[in-house]
């Protein structure tokens, strides 16, 4: 699996908590050094890369694709819904089989105030835009808000089988 936006790899620690959940094999991709650092002194057997999956092309593809967490900050000096497009895009590339992506929902939870360093996306746009790219898309927006009401983006190369 790649881990795009892995931070601290705290998916891979999450799924490492349950020995059945634990992938093969991991890659984590990140632009920050210090938070690569920190993960892979946590998980020594993982594979860690510092780079911009937009700039650099020598990035291994992998069966599935996560990118969590990654496209919920607000720009300023350009557009985060191309950025997004292009986030997903290239993503979409480097995985064989599947991406899951998670955004979060310009349908708010009204419990919740709205914030103005987050980027809440439309689900309809979204869902649009994965379309473009591949027919076989699920959009999960059914979740409780935690706190605030996100979606997640399932895309696949080939129909889901059971």
């Amino acid at each position: 699996m790649l881990d795009i936006g892995c931070g601290f790899a705290d998916l891979l620690g999450y799924l490492s908590d349950e020995p059945s959940r634990k992938p093969a094999q991991y890659t984590g991709v990140d632009i920050n050094q210090q938070l690569l650092d920190v993960g892979a002194q946590h998980f020594p057997d993982a594979t860690f890369i510092q780079a911009n999956i937009l700039l650099d092309d020598d990035i291994p593809d992998a069966d599935v694709v996560f990118m969590l967490g990654v496209l919920n900050f607000r720009f300023q000096d350009f557009d985060n819904l191309d950025f997004a497009h292009a986030m997903i895009s290239r993503a979409f590339g480097m995985a064989r089989e599947t991406l899951v992506v998670d955004l979060l929902s310009q349908c708010r939870d009204e419990a919740y105030p709205e914030e103005d360093f987050v980027y809440y996306y439309d689900p309809a746009q979204i869902l649009r835009f994965a379309l473009s790219l591949t027919p076989h898309v699920e959009l999960r927006h059914d979740y409780p808000s935690i706190p605030q009401r996100e979606m997640m983006l399932v895309m696949r190369h080939a129909p889901w089988t059971s």
